[in-house]
């Protein structure tokens, strides 16, 4: 499991369900399948962010845009382990579809 803390939210991902924790206390989660992508995105400002992606049938929503988890020097790193983590795991399903649950 990896867990990534922002400013105003938090992230938690275990291999095949991501789990984030709005500022309210409501919680999400997402299953791998249904995640296109993550990355870290930058603005018009240059401010980076956190943003994960959904798959177009599910409408091409993004998890990281309200409240935005705008990153600092000090969670960047920690960021791009959970990218990192989250796209290997994508790239883990797409290879073999029928592992784990489905």
């Amino acid at each position: 499991m990896i867990e990534c803390r922002l400013e105003r939210q938090g992230f938690t991902f275990d291999g095949l369900v991501i789990h984030r924790v709005h500022p309210s206390g409501i919680a999400m989660h997402f299953y791998i399948d249904f995640v296109e992508s993550a990355e870290i995105a930058s603005d018009k400002k240059g401010q980076q962010y956190l943003q994960i992606n959904m798959k177009e049938d599910i409408n091409k929503k993004s998890l990281g845009i309200w409240p935005r988890p705008d990153l600092s020097p000090d969670t960047i790193s920690q960021a791009q382990a959970f990218v990192d983590e989250v796209m290997r795991a994508i790239g883990s399903r797409e290879a073999n579809p029928w592992q784990g649950m489905r």
